[in-house]
């Protein structure tokens, strides 16, 4: 006899960003660094979510992604590789503005995490 799992439902979680950085809300695929959030989600939690990114300025309607890929990673050792196509800043650029939004307390030992998505169609 065969046992049959019923799927996972699907959880729509929603983020706002301040803006669409780099424009990257259009492109089909797209990276986004932030700080590495307290708890890491499980495998099974990313497999079953649709994430809908919103900007606080409007300036991309609500659009739906799913999380595809995410790497932890400390602050030192982000490379402009994902600087650039995430945020359209160096790496000394990117430093300062995370120092200017989150304040003094950001330092090469934070904590980051980059997140690959792709959009849903």
């Amino acid at each position: 006899m065969q046992t049959t799992v019923a799927p996972s439902p699907v959880t729509l979680k929603n983020i706002t960003w301040e803006t669409n950085y780099n424009n990257k809300m259009g492109c089909l695929s797209m990276l986004h660094i932030d700080i590495k959030p307290s708890r890491m989600p499980q495998q099974s939690v990313i497999e079953n979510t649709i994430i809908e990114i919103a900007t606080a300025d409007n300036s991309y309607p609500p659009t739906r992604y799913k999380l595809h890929w995410l790497q932890p990673m400390l602050l030192n050792n982000v490379p402009e590789l994902v600087t650039y196509p995430s945020h359209a800043m160096s790496y000394v650029e990117f430093y300062k503005f995370l120092r200017q939004k989150y304040g003094p307390n950001i330092c090469g030992a934070t904590e980051m995490c980059v997140y690959y998505y792709l959009r849903c169609v």
